[in-house]
């Protein structure tokens, strides 16, 4: 990886927008809950106002791991200007990977504001209420391999389709079905141990993990009462992320080495 690279995705206008994105809507997200929490005079925020700050910062994390990804590998492969680095030496692996890595610093780099905003937002509403360092942590460990996960997606997609417009649908497509519309149904059946098998609610998953006490009644019973039941434990949940991040990682690799880096 050089530095043109993780320039190139920082100075990507997904990344700037959504960086700005995650750090408002932490600052927001956290305000709020924080506000509801001293309102109620609850000891520190609970699972249904943890899982649902998770919630709103990772469509900002995982929409930032597809727009980077799209910026700095779609548009160059069906453009054809994927071939002229080749002609310098590097390796198939090096080029692609050079590119992915500067995703990862995007997402290091938007996960850390999310984090922080959340944490900063939540002390402001919260009248000086401290929200735990553990789920600061946790916060920001979900949603960068969350984010994680998206890109190595968005990146077998961009191999796997023919045209730039059609990695754009279907890696949008992939975002609301995956997320949005899985994450939803699952929430709805109460289905706890199939939102850990989904990588891309990480954040959501090791949030809830991150609530160590029995949360105060909530007012989104419905949608969140599925998380009070997430209890493998934030280890537990880690690992399933790591496996899930390894395996698609995994997956690129090959496909970096056995697919046309040229689009048709």
């Amino acid at each position: 990886m050089n530095f043109a690279d993780v320039r190139r995705a920082l100075s990507s206008g997904s990344f700037i927008v959504n960086s700005i994105l995650l750090l408002l809507a932490g600052l927001v997200v956290g305000y709020v809950g924080g506000g509801s929490d001293a309102i109620l005079r609850a000891g520190g925020p609970g699972t249904a106002n943890a899982v649902a700050t998770a919630w709103v910062l990772t469509i900002f994390a995982l929409g930032m791991a597809r727009g980077c990804s799209l910026s700095v590998l779609a548009e160059d492969r069906f453009a054809g200007l994927l071939e002229a680095p080749l002609a310098r030496p590097v390796t198939r692996f090096g080029l692609v990977f050079a590119r992915f890595g500067g995703v990862v610093i995007a997402l290091a780099v938007g996960s850390l504001l999310g984090a922080i905003g959340a944490t900063l937002g939540y002390a402001a509403g919260g009248r000086g209420a401290v929200y735990p360092s553990s789920l600061t942590v946790n916060l920001g460990v979900g949603l960068f391999l969350a984010g994680l996960a998206m890109a190595a997606i968005c990146f077998l997609v961009i191999f796997t389709v023919r045209s730039a417009p059609s990695a754009r649908w279907a890696t949008r497509g992939i975002f609301w079905l995956v997320f949005i519309v899985a994450a939803l149904l699952l929430s709805l059946s109460r289905a706890s141990s199939l939102l850990i098998a989904n990588p891309l609610l990480l954040a959501l998953n090791m949030s809830a993990n991150a609530i160590p006490y029995a949360p105060p009644p909530s007012l989104f019973p419905i949608l969140f009462a599925a998380y009070q039941g997430v209890r493998i434990g934030t280890d537990g949940t880690l690992a399933v992320g790591l496996l899930w991040c390894a395996l698609l990682i995994g997956l690129v690799a090959y496909e970096t080495r056995t697919s046309d880096l040229v689009g048709a």
